[in-house]
């Protein structure tokens, strides 16, 4: 089933990307994420596959992503996003496979 959802809805194929940006995100609930850090760190090459990544967990709702309030509308969107995770058990089932 996670083949299939991986390979033929999103196309996706780095599934060892995903699966770690995933873990990244479990352990840094409620911090601000920076595309270009992420990028780095799981060697993706480009910014634009995390962002789709990103987009792709949050249209599953695993994960939601919120803005910085700000009554400035601009820095808002400059500002980092939050990640927050749809369900305390996935994260502890995603802590307990990982490590």
């Amino acid at each position: 089933m996670q083949v299939f959802i991986y390979r033929w809805t999103y196309e996706i194929k780095d599934i060892k990307s995903l699966r770690n940006l995933s873990y990244y995100l479990v352990n840094n609930i409620t911090t601000g994420i920076s595309y270009n850090r992420l990028s780095t760190m799981l060697d993706t090459g480009s910014v634009n596959t995390v962002k789709k990544y990103i987009e792709y967990l949050e249209n599953s709702f695993l994960f939601s992503f919120a803005l910085k309030f700000d009554p400035s509308v601009r820095k808002q969107i400059m500002n980092q996003r939050k990640v927050y995770i749809a369900d305390n058990g996935f994260c502890k089932i995603c802590i307990y496979y990982y490590f």
